[in-house]
């Protein structure tokens, strides 16, 4: 398996002689040590910090391990979510665009590299997800994951679940966090031996999973240097978090240099930086074989579901079969293959009436499924509604009819009509991941007005883009 630790670096607050900047040096060389790698997910802010204090020895430490952006100005209110949960998609993309490239360009200036967008609090939404994936660049910390798999691909991004081998006390999963653990032997000793058993579990069951996560700034200080963005709002000025005492902070030292033991001793779990595990599982599958499509148009014949499928995505899918009932209607031949197209799931989410049961013939199915790729080429996004010569058919009815037309035509048959059947907006799964993002306005970072009704509509549309990662071979 491999296992992700990672460390969100953010204190840029507390003066140098508090000693929270020594400790990313301390961990950087812990790991390597003991042969493990980790991530440091860093603000912006704290990255410039780094250099304006001329901390070269801890820059060059953390970025022998990886770096990867923990947003640009960190908790500083307004947070770039708060801004997007009101926007539409394209306003979402943009803005996510307009405040986050500067802190990738910084970071990889000062780092010689920036894997991608952590996720920092509560900040998640899929229109952030994708302007990380137009940037070419990873996500890790999204709230859900499909089925069976870990790592994902999602709105067209590399995505890594915050899922992990531990729950709270709430039931949730969680990466392995050991905070507040770690403060006393006594707590840690407990926590130790549960995680101990979860992690041998979890690398049997998971190729990937984030295995343990900490805050550099929580063994130096006893609070978050974000409690001056707390609700929305900024301290001004801001305050250094308070300082641990010294026999505090050792306690603590100690406790992760056990912890860190225990992983190295554990040998079916690699450790890899989000920087690695972009590459080990940055590839994909680009042809649909028509053996592959013939299954899935099965599969969405015999539910009344938006099935998600173990290689592409039901965007992808929906796609192939309908260029291939194309190729068919104009050559009387079914292409052995197609190429998957670069598509994610619908940007909007509608409430209106479902398409009543309808008829569509040859002469409809060739003008819809034109009108659909036509739009996926322009536009890289599924419609939700497509245009046909008698209206707009939902696109879930025409997916049950694309399905039905490429099995008969898959058999040599020649049906010239066929029946929207009742069907899912998007992949019922995305309903399982409801609460796990509703939970995130919990978080103490989080405006007065903060709404995720958007976000969570959006997510559930773009599940229709939703497929697994697998790690490459060799």
């Amino acid at each position: 398996m491999y296992g992700l630790i990672y460390f969100d670096t953010e204190d840029a607050i507390s003066p140098p002689e508090a000693g929270v900047d020594d400790v990313d040096l301390w961990l950087a060389d812990m790991l390597t040590e003991r042969g493990l790698t980790g991530s440091f997910h860093i603000t912006g802010i704290k990255a410039r910090s780094l250099e304006q204090r001329g901390r070269n020895d801890i820059i060059q430490a953390m970025a022998r391990h990886g770096v990867a952006s923990h947003f640009d100005t960190g908790s500083v209110q307004p947070m770039t979510v708060h801004q997007v949960a009101k926007a539409d998609w394209e306003q979402g993309v943009q803005i996510t665009l307009q405040r986050e490239v500067n802190g990738f360009n910084e970071i990889e200036r000062i780092f010689g590299h920036c894997a991608g967008l952590t996720r920092h609090a509560h900040s998640y939404a899929p229109q952030i997800i994708h302007a990380v994936g137009k940037l070419g660049k990873v996500n890790y910390g999204i709230p859900f994951h499909p089925p069976g798999h870990r790592a994902f691909w999602f709105a067209g991004t590399l995505c890594f679940t915050i899922i992990g081998l531990l729950r709270n006390a709430d039931g949730r999963q969680t990466d392995g966090k050991f905070e507040p653990a770690y403060e006393t032997d006594e707590t840690f000793e407990a926590q130790l031996k549960r995680y101990e058993i979860a992690l041998a579990e979890t690398a049997r069951q998971w190729d990937f999973t984030a295995i343990t996560a900490l805050h550099p700034g929580k063994a130096t200080t006893s609070e978050h240097e974000s409690w001056n963005h707390y609700h929305g709002e900024n301290r001004t000025p801001p305050l250094p978090p308070p300082l641990r005492t010294d026999a505090q902070r050792q306690t603590i030292k100690r406790n992760i240099a056990r912890l860190f033991d225990t992983i190295a001793h554990v040998p079916e779990i690699k450790t890899k930086s989000l920087r690695e595990l972009a590459t080990i599982y940055g590839s994909c599958l680009t042809q649909i074989d028509q053996a592959h499509l013939k299954r899935y148009a099965s599969r969405v014949c015999q539910t009344d579901d938006v099935p998600l499928d173990d290689l592409f995505s039901p965007a992808e899918l929906l796609v192939g079969m309908a260029q291939s009932v194309l190729a068919y209607q104009q050559s009387g031949v079914m292409p052995s293959a197609v190429t998957a197209a670069n598509v994610i799931g619908p940007t909007v989410f509608r409430r209106d009436q479902p398409t009543d049961q309808m008829t569509i013939d040859d002469q409809m199915l060739r003008i819809l499924c034109g009108n659909l790729c036509s739009w996926v080429e322009d536009r890289g996004t599924l419609p939700d509604q497509i245009q046909s010569s008698n209206g707009k058919i939902d696109l879930v009815a025409l997916l049950g009819v694309v399905a039905q037309a490429y099995l008969a035509y898959s058999a040599g048959k020649l049906p010239t009509k066929w029946q929207t059947t009742p069907r899912a907006a998007y992949p019922r799964v995305a309903d399982s991941w409801r609460p796990l993002i509703q939970i995130l306005d919990t978080c103490n970072l989080c405006s007065s007005d903060f709404d995720l009704t958007r976000i969570i509509e959006l997510t559930c549309m773009q599940a229709w883009s939703v497929k697994p990662a697998y790690a490459r071979i060799g």
